[in-house]
């Protein structure tokens, strides 16, 4: 039986990163339209989950409500990042953003 349980923050899902100053990006949003948590990939407008048509995504480092001119933590560069906390609409929007990730040194383990 669990006690409590503790909320995820970006050490559940950055497994490495090359320097954790920079390998992460404030981005102020103008309308966030869902509460988003750690391993979220949303679209880039902040409009919902990725899908797999979407082209550019952010992958959220720590948890943000929703709401009007929200900044949103993001992983985005030189890291390493667990699969299993990864969160889109599918399975194919998680792997199109994978590979997007790639292009920006964003590995998946």
């Amino acid at each position: 039986m669990a006690l409590y349980t503790q909320p995820l923050d970006q050490d559940d899902l950055i497994v490495l990163c090359e320097d954790m100053t920079f390998s992460r990006r404030d981005v102020v949003i103008a309308n966030l339209a869902i509460d988003v948590n750690v391993g979220d990939i949303i679209k880039v407008n902040g409009s919902g989950l990725s899908t797999s048509t979407d082209t550019a995504f952010l992958l959220v480092a720590i948890p943000q409500e929703a709401g009007a001119n929200k900044t949103v933590t993001t992983v985005d560069r030189d890291c390493i990042v667990r699969y299993q906390m990864l969160h889109a609409t599918n399975t194919a929007a998680v792997t199109a953003a994978m590979t997007y990730f790639d292009t920006k040194n964003i590995r998946v383990l």
